[in-house]
């Protein structure tokens, strides 16, 4: 029995675009932490150590943005983050920019990343930073 044409092109498509996208549409598993400091935005004589630790997943569907579901932790700050965070990243360049809640559901500042979580800096309502792994 012959195939139609019509189906070694549209299977084609699919190689090619297994290829080009690879499998990033489905969710990734994130678990880590890394130590990070903290300071005030006015100046950096107030640098403290601290940790971020980030679990959940995150998801790149294929033409849509990318958004992470799970928990961003900050050694010390845990009542201040809600313990669920829900972001959708906007690519700029290389990194990706989402907002952080509060338990109470406001937007508390924002969260850029490069990669799936390999360099992170948080910025707090414009008063502090926290930038991740240490050392950046």
């Amino acid at each position: 029995m012959k195939k139609n044409p019509m189906f070694w092109v549209v299977f084609a498509a699919i190689v090619a675009l297994v290829l080009i996208y690879g499998c990033s549409w489905l969710p990734m598993e994130i678990d880590t932490q890394m130590n990070a400091i903290a300071y005030e935005n006015k100046g950096t004589e107030n640098l403290s150590e601290t940790g971020i630790t980030v679990e959940g997943k995150i998801y790149r569907p294929l033409f849509h943005a990318a958004f992470f579901r799970g928990s961003v932790k900050i050694q010390g700050m845990e009542d201040q983050i809600a313990p669920v965070q829900n972001i959708v990243f906007d690519r700029q360049g290389e990194q990706e920019k989402g907002k952080m809640q509060s338990p109470e559901g406001e937007d508390i500042g924002t969260i850029e990343m490069t990669g799936n979580f390999e360099n992170i800096r948080i910025e707090l309502d414009e008063t502090q930073t926290i930038l991740a792994p240490v050392g950046l």
